[in-house]
C-alpha cells in the first residue's frame, strides 16, 4: 500500500500514464473505464479529492469507499477489488485506492477463452 509520502510525491508530479486525480463527483461509468484502463496495463493509482491541475480539494462524500468498491465488483468483469487509502493533506481527507496484484483465479478468468 502506498504510503502518505508516496501519495504526496503522485501529487506533485502530476497525472501520466499510471496516475488520474478525480474529484469525488466523476461519472460511475467513466471511473469503471478509468480502472478497467489501468487494470489492463499495468495498473495505476486514482486519486479521489485533488483536481487536474494538482490541487487539493478533498471529499466531502462519505460513502466513497463502499461506491468505488461497488463500480469495481459490479460494473466491471471480472471484478476488481480495490485497495482504498485515506490520507490528509493540507487538512482535507484524500482517497487513494492502491494497485493491486490480481490473484491466480482472477487471472485466469480474465484470459479464459469464450467458447
Amino acid at each position: 500500500m502506498l504510503t502518505t509520502s508516496e501519495i504526496l510525491n503522485l501529487i506533485k508530479n502530476g497525472e501520466d500514464s499510471t496516475v488520474e486525480f478525480k474529484l469525488e463527483n466523476v461519472n460511475a461509468e467513466s471511473l469503471a473505464q478509468g480502472i478497467v484502463a489501468f487494470a489492463n496495463v499495468e495498473g495505476g493509482t486514482i486519486i479521489f479529492g485533488v483536481d487536474d491541475n494538482g490541487n487539493t480539494v478533498g471529499i466531502t462524500r462519505r460513502d466513497l469507499e463502499e461506491w468505488v468498491t461497488t463500480i469495481c465488483r459490479q460494473s466491471i468483469e471480472p471484478p476488481i477489488i480495490p485497495v482504498i487509502k485515506k490520507v490528509v493533506i493540507d487538512n482535507r481527507e484524500c482517497e487513494a485506492p492502491d494497485k493491486q496484484q490480481p490473484t491466480t483465479a482472477e487471472l485466469a478468468r480474465l484470459f479464459q477463452q469464450r467458447r
